[in-house]
């Protein structure tokens, strides 16, 4: 990954936090696997080639007009 790029990550991911995107820590593994595989695909939507396919809940995918 570039410099740029891991920059990005870290400030989406401080700021995810910080606006209140987590109300509590998740406890469960699976909420934990869950809110990574969200966070992922939100990556996705900036950067194409960064999940190259997905087969998971359709609900859980990012839809472009949010943004």
């Amino acid at each position: 990954m570039t410099r740029t790029f891991r920059v990005l990550l870290v400030a989406t991911v401080v700021g995810w936090f910080a606006v209140g995107g987590v109300s509590a820590a998740p406890t469960d593994v699976n909420d934990i696997a869950e809110s990574y595989v969200k966070l992922v695909l939100e990556i996705g939507l900036y950067d194409g080639d960064y999940v190259d396919s997905y087969f998971g809940p359709p609900q859980w995918q990012p839809s472009d007009d949010q943004w």
